[in-house]
């Protein structure tokens, strides 16, 4: 745990769904970069199983990396924001660990195998992005799942609103305290290890201390982040270095 003590939104200005990198970043993307792909909301990139290339280019949007059992129930495993590069492979090199799907409209470009060890190779920017997002990956997936195992309802959902939250104030001059989740309710209880009740049961806990504001669930108002941050164990400047990959 790091101490005690990763669409649009509500008032202005909104938080989007993640920034874009760097333009130098940008640029080299772009130029190896197949064509970008836009897709629906609910739209899959690419399915479980399936042959899948090394990378693709989040340019805009949100995407879940989702996990299947064989009876056709999925887990939500992470998820993906606007800017992110998403390396998805397994360890033969070439088959997708979970399948990916739009959370929201989004836009996503393919890297072909060959054009990404190209770029890798030769750019030291792009290997150090590459680098930097997957620890990130790693990280935000470790809070989770001690979360998952040993925290209660309330530090599961607690600590989910924050690590969107920092995640969304990438580029921006502060974290916002108003945000947009493009889940239904369901996905935001698959996300954090809960049922639809608990998450309502949550929700109207926090309402209730004046932790936060909700509208459907998904439109967030945070009115006390210091308390949210004591649900969830978490202090958010540690957070923030460990799974907001260096821009």
């Amino acid at each position: 745990m790091l101490g005690r003590s990763s669409d649009r939104g509500i008032t202005g200005p909104p938080a989007r769904a993640g920034q874009r990198p760097s333009a130098c970043l940008q640029t080299l993307l772009r130029e190896v970069a197949g064509p970008s792909r836009p897709l629906a909301k609910g739209a899959f990139v690419v399915h479980e199983g399936d042959h899948a290339e090394p990378c693709y280019w989040l340019e805009s949007g949100w995407l879940a990396f989702l996990k299947s059992l064989p009876d056709g129930r999925d887990q939500i495993i992470d998820i993906h924001l606007g800017g992110e590069l998403i390396q998805p492979l397994t360890a033969d090199g070439r088959t997708a660990g979970g399948g990916l799907q739009a959370l929201a409209p989004s836009v996503v470009a393919a890297i072909p195998a060959g054009r990404w060890e190209r770029l890798r190779a030769g750019s030291e920017l792009v290997r150090r992005a590459a680098e930097q997002q997957g620890y990130a990956v790693i990280a935000r997936r470790d809070e989770r799942m001690l979360r998952l195992g040993r925290g209660s309802a309330a530090t599961r959902l607690a600590y989910l609103l924050i690590e969107m939250q920092q995640r969304l104030g990438v580029g921006r001059p502060a974290a916002p305290v108003a945000f947009h989740l493009p889940m239904t309710q369901r996905q935001i209880g698959d996300f954090a290890g809960l049922c639809s009740v608990h998450v309502s049961r949550v929700f109207g806990q926090f309402s209730r201390e004046g932790i936060l504001s909700t509208r459907d669930h998904t439109d967030v108002v945070l009115h006390d982040f210091d308390r949210l941050c004591t649900h969830a164990g978490v202090v958010p400047e540690a957070l923030r270095r460990a799974i907001i990959a260096p821009r």
